[in-house]
């Protein structure tokens, strides 16, 4: 019976030993791409999400320049004009501030000296209609709004559009590439956890196979022994 009690806890260690091997093996696949997985959200929400926001955020301030110069473009008093292109300047320091946040984080740099160089060039332009404004030069101020401004406008619109759809594109394959991390972390956690309940399995009924042989063995030993 001592034998049999050694044999059966020898086998025993080996089958948990087994088990506990492949269960570590498990645990350590699973983190591994738990964190790759993260490791991508997180490069995902510091580069390209983070670069759509502060591009809309431009957009945003861009849009509220062009409603002070529209209301720089029928105001009756400099005063008026003056008050509403310090109101400009301060949306353009924001402005200025994002480009510096965006040209810190982005990988397409030659594509945000695109839109910075087309908003420089609109800036330059609108500071100079402020100024035709202020002469009452309705006429020149008209005129370069038409032939430049307007032109310049929609230049700086294509080009932080196409910022945008580059970044979201770049998000989208980070968004790929973790879906499919994450498929191959359930394909790799199903094929080693049937693995595992397999191994179980087949080292229980291997386990009384053997207890079962060598009861008879020793039975039979003793049968031998007495005759």
């Amino acid at each position: 019976m001592k034998l049999i009690k050694e044999i059966v806890s020898v086998r025993l260690i080996l089958g948990f030993g087994l088990v506990l091997s492949l269960t570590l093996v498990l645990a350590i696949v699973g983190i591994s791409k738990t964190k790759k997985i993260s490791n991508l959200a997180t490069i995902m929400y510091k580069h390209p999400m983070k670069v759509i926001k502060i591009a809309k955020n431009i957009k945003a301030s861009v849009f509220a320049i062009q409603s002070y110069m529209n209301k720089a473009g029928i105001a009756n008093y400099i005063v008026e004009i003056n008050a509403l292109k310090n109101t400009i300047k301060e949306y353009e320091k924001d402005v200025y501030y994002s480009f510096d946040r965006i040209g810190r984080i982005t990988k397409d740099s030659l594509q945000v000296n695109r839109v910075f160089d087309s908003y420089e060039n609109w800036s330059r332009l609108n500071a100079e209609l402020i100024d035709l404004f202020k002469e009452r030069d309705r006429e020149k101020a008209l005129k370069l709004y038409k032939k430049e401004v307007e032109v310049e406008a929609r230049t700086f619109n294509k080009e932080i559009s196409l910022l945008i759809y580059k970044s979201k594109k770049e998000a989208e394959i980070y968004i790929q590439e973790a879906k499919s991390n994450e498929k191959s972390m359930v394909t790799t956690t199903s094929i080693l956890l049937s693995i595992i309940f397999t191994s179980g399995i087949l080292f229980v009924f291997y386990l009384i196979r053997k207890l079962s042989k060598t009861e008879e063995e020793i039975r039979l030993k003793g049968k031998l022994e007495k005759l």
